[in-house]
C-alpha cells in the first residue's frame, strides 16, 4: 500500500535525500516524513501557507470540533498542524 503524499513549505532549512532544503522551499514528502517535520516546527502545511485555507484560520478548539463531526480518531490529543492535515485528508477521501 501506498504512502500519502503531503506538500510542505519548510520554515527552517533540513537535508532531505541528501539535499539541503532551504526555508520558504516547498517539497513533497510522504505522510510520516511530513508529519515528523509538521511536529518538530521544521515544516507547515505548503496549501496552508500558501492561500491560508479555511482551516489555518481556524482556532484548534473550532479545528477539534470539526475533527470530531469527521469522526477522526485521536482529535482531541493532535496540534493545529496535525488537525488541518488529518481534516483534509478526511475530506479527500
Amino acid at each position: 500500500m501506498a504512502s500519502k503524499e503531503v506538500k510542505l513549505k519548510i520554515t527552517s532549512a533540513i537535508a532531505v535525500d541528501g539535499k539541503i532544503v532551504k526555508r520558504g522551499e516547498t517539497v513533497v514528502l510522504a505522510e510520516a516524513a511530513a508529519k515528523n517535520l509538521l511536529d518538530r516546527g521544521r515544516a507547515e502545511l505548503a496549501e496552508a501557507a500558501a492561500d491560508t485555507s479555511e482551516f489555518a484560520k481556524m482556532k484548534v478548539k473550532e479545528l477539534k470540533e470539526y475533527a470530531l463531526e469527521l469522526d477522526i480518531d485521536g482529535a482531541d490529543g493532535m496540534n493545529k498542524a496535525d488537525l488541518v492535515a488529518a481534516i483534509e485528508a478526511a475530506l479527500a477521501e
